[in-house]
């Protein structure tokens, strides 16, 4: 699938390769939070914070007790 290739392409250091699949994931499955997760991730190690936000904000509307997110949230916001 699309979101394994793309956690391959993170490993790798590829992060604009994996950005393009988790950006179809997302096209074609909005609510997939892992999805989102990994895009915020990848985005904040490029320091596109308020693109990182978005996508973290989404996970915790689609899961608001997800502690971890709204640690990486708070990180992401300093």
């Amino acid at each position: 699938s699309l979101y394994c290739r793309a956690k391959i392409f993170y490993k790798k250091n590829e992060y604009n390769a994996a950005l393009m699949d988790l950006d179809k994931v997302s096209l074609n499955h909005p609510n997939h939070a892992p999805a989102l997760e990994a895009r915020a991730a990848i985005l904040t190690k490029l320091d596109e914070h308020q693109l990182a936000l978005k996508d973290l904000n989404e996970v915790l509307r689609l899961n608001p007790l997800k502690m971890d997110i709204l640690y990486q949230r708070a990180c992401v916001l300093e």
